[in-house]
């Protein structure tokens, strides 16, 4: 299992800790002393790599303050604050550092007020109505979960079955820096998972091992890059969610049906109500609530509080929490892959 050290882990807090406009000088300063030529404006920053293809991230969260909060478990591999992270998206952003501290230079981009519309990108492609840089493709670091790729009304032919690939699982998706992006300049693009999950909500908390994942996979990525002999142009799926003909359009029914990611507890939250902690019998509104699995696939609901219970162990695979009658020990818990994992992936099968 792949934890932070003490440097990871102090980076990390240090870029969470920001406000939008500090980490935008924190991150100028930082690409321009690795960067011959960086592009910055109120709106955004980029900088022009070796590698033909761009990483996105941006650079706002939800939250109205940074946290001052931050804790890490160790056994279990998650970050969380009880103030709201905003590892969305600061976990795209720290997974931008790390792999520019690999040694790798692709194309960077680092956008501001996406959670407000996207704004940013928005003023990208105003300002380039081409490409700042040749581009093959723009991945995009900003999604939930653990290996989901979405790709918005982008349907390029053999892009998915590229990015799919290195690993990652087609999802849905509605909105993200790229919606603007690619189809302004005419480029395919992808938005790839970097570990967080119950975003916009102060349950929101990060898997370490799923950043970690998709760090090590856009590494690969962009090491293959000289294997691609063109670049992948956007077509763009009119019959699906289209931010530029209509914002609140929905997707078809098929369309859901086809793409939309698998169940999972951490995500199939009611929409409204409250709920009461299995542990501590207290009062919770659902973003407050995370959501267990107990005996013959049961839900239990736990706070934020509680949820360090050492009867609950973490599924290094899915990254779904799990209540055992007894704690498991160290050895078991660095192991331990539940039955979903185990039912749905021959890897695991003996």
């Amino acid at each position: 299992m792949r934890v932070l050290n003490k440097q990871e882990y102090k980076l990390f807090q240090e870029l969470v800790k920001l406000n939008q406009f500090n980490l935008k000088l924190v991150l100028s300063k930082y690409l321009r002393s690795i960067y011959k030529e960086v592009i910055e404006t109120p709106d955004y920053l980029c900088a022009k790599g070796d590698i033909p293809i761009a990483l996105v991230a941006h650079m706002d969260t939800v939250f109205n303050s940074p946290p001052k909060n931050i804790f890490y478990d160790r056994e279990k591999n998650v970050i969380w604050s009880p103030e709201g992270l905003g590892a969305d998206d600061r976990a795209g952003v720290y997974a931008v550092w790390q792999i520019l501290r690999s040694g790798a230079r692709p194309h960077i981009i680092f956008t501001t007020d996406e959670e407000s519309g996207g704004f940013g990108a928005t003023a990208l492609i105003q300002d380039f109505i081409e490409p700042f840089a040749p581009m093959k493709y723009i991945i995009q670091l900003d999604r939930r979960g653990a290996n989901d790729c979405v790709f918005y009304d982008c349907i390029t032919k053999g892009f998915e079955k590229y990015i799919n690939s290195f690993g990652f699982t087609t999802a849905w998706g509605t909105f993200s820096d790229i919606s603007i992006i690619c189809p302004g300049w005419d480029i395919a693009g992808v938005n790839l998972s970097v570990g967080y999950v119950n975003e916009h909500s102060i349950s929101e908390c990060l898997y370490i091992s799923h950043l970690f994942n998709t760090i090590e996979q856009v590494k690969i990525m962009l090491n293959k890059s000289n294997e691609l002999k063109k670049y992948f142009k956007y077509e763009g799926n009119i019959s699906s969610y289209n931010f530029w003909n209509n914002f609140y359009a929905s997707p078809d029914e098929e369309d859901i049906i086809y793409s939309y990611p698998s169940f999972d507890l951490n995500y199939d939250f009611p929409s409204f109500g409250k709920y009461i902690c299995n542990k501590c019998k207290k009062s919770f509104f659902n973003t407050d609530i995370f959501v267990v699995k107990g005996k013959n696939k049961s839900k239990l609901f736990y706070c934020i509080n509680c949820i360090g219970d050492p009867h609950i162990a973490w599924c290094n695979k899915c990254g779904n929490p799990v209540k055992f009658d007894s704690p498991l020990d160290d050895e078991e818990l660095e192991k331990f892959i539940c039955e979903d994992c185990l039912a749905n992936d021959n890897s695991f099968k003996a």
